[in-house]
């Protein structure tokens, strides 16, 4: 490799495996190829077979050897890489305090791990782990440093992600919980306030247990046979039932039961969402009671109405003849004044 004067392939694999804190994996290919390896071909006979991708950088900041790997993350050709300046695959967040540190850690005969900035070379920008050693010459000298970086930029975007949708679960008023559905039983790992506010249950007493201790006396039984079934095939469930809380008063729960599957399709959890909508359903009995005293009090007005029809032309015969009522009339009388009562109360509770 032009750049490298008095370094051979075997005192640069040497150097790798006595650094203590680089990564095993890449120790153990470099050793197996070290024999093979000579200074002209050391960048394709080992970098290139390494997925990360490496720098050889001397403390000036030139690169002076790259892989594949790095040719693709950084997208220049390895040719336009060697001999070129680090410093304009440094994103911005990289100053030059960040350089010292490092280049401090070599000269010591350390290794530095940590998250930088890359820029590639159509401008876009990223992160990549690296691990950075020292890199030493056929005398033992350190004369530069030799990076093994992996993009993680996708990794970073998700994590961003994670922590945006467990801070929309932790607030919110819906309780969210979430089982463990690689071991028996699908014992809870995960609830949020929400849910320990709505159960009356804090999270350290009912952690590795099942949800059934929800359950009650007047529990559905058909709606936990729903829940059990949707489990078994694993599908998402949306249900409706009566659970208890810690103290045991009722409460009316909307479940919404969700698999969580890994990116092999094998599932790892089960996430539900529970809401209380015990005052939506009291209300909804309310107005089907009212509903039905409106109906009730409509036929009573319709029976009182054809009463009235019934009885005027006798009181009106009695009122004419100037005779007084029979017994049998007085009760007929009565009876339609109960009547108007009754059509006067369902006319009130409208």
């Amino acid at each position: 490799m032009d750049g490298l004067p008095g370094v051979k392939a075997n005192a640069l694999c040497a150097d790798i495996e006595s650094c203590d804190t680089f990564d095993r994996f890449y120790q153990s290919r470099l050793i197996v190829m070290r024999d093979s390896v000579s200074p002209n071909n050391l960048s394709s006979s080992v970098f290139d077979q390494m997925a990360e991708a490496i720098l050889v950088i001397n403390f000036d900041g030139i690169i002076l050897g790259a892989n594949r790997s790095a040719a693709e993350l950084f997208g220049y050709p390895v040719e336009a890489l060697c001999g070129s300046s680090s410093r304009r695959l440094r994103g911005s967040s990289y100053t030059d305090s960040q350089r010292k540190r490092i280049h401090e850690r070599i000269k010591a005969g350390k290794t530095w791990r940590g998250r930088m900035e890359f820029v590639k070379s159509d401008g876009q920008t990223g992160f990549h782990e690296t691990e950075v050693s020292p890199f030493r010459n056929e005398q033992n000298e350190i004369v530069g440093l030799i990076s093994s970086s992996r993009d993680v930029s996708l990794d970073i975007a998700l994590e961003a992600q994670s922590d945006l949708i467990l801070e929309a679960v932790r607030s919110s008023n819906f309780g969210v919980t979430i089982a463990d559905a690689t071991l028996p039983d699908l014992p809870l790992q995960y609830v949020n306030s929400a849910f320990e506010d709505i159960t009356g249950y804090a999270f350290a007493e009912i952690k590795g247990r099942n949800c059934r201790f929800l359950k009650g006396p007047d529990t559905d039984q058909e709606a936990v046979s729903d829940i059990r079934r949707a489990i078994h095939r694993e599908e998402p469930l949306t249900t409706m039932l009566l659970n208890y809380r810690k103290d045991g008063t009722r409460f009316w729960n909307r479940l919404q039961l969700s698999p969580i599957h890994d990116a092999k399709k094998r599932l790892r959890a089960y996430m539900s969402v529970q809401i209380d909508i015990t005052r939506d359903v009291s209300e909804r009995t309310i107005e089907r009671e009212r509903q039905k005293m409106e109906h009730l009090g409509k036929l009573a007005s319709g029976i009182s109405h054809e009463l009235n029809n019934a009885l005027q032309p006798i009181l009106l015969m009695g009122g004419a003849t100037g005779r007084p009522l029979t017994e049998k009339y007085k009760r007929r009388a009565g009876l339609r004044r109960q009547r108007y009562r009754a059509r006067d109360l369902c006319k009130g509770d409208r």
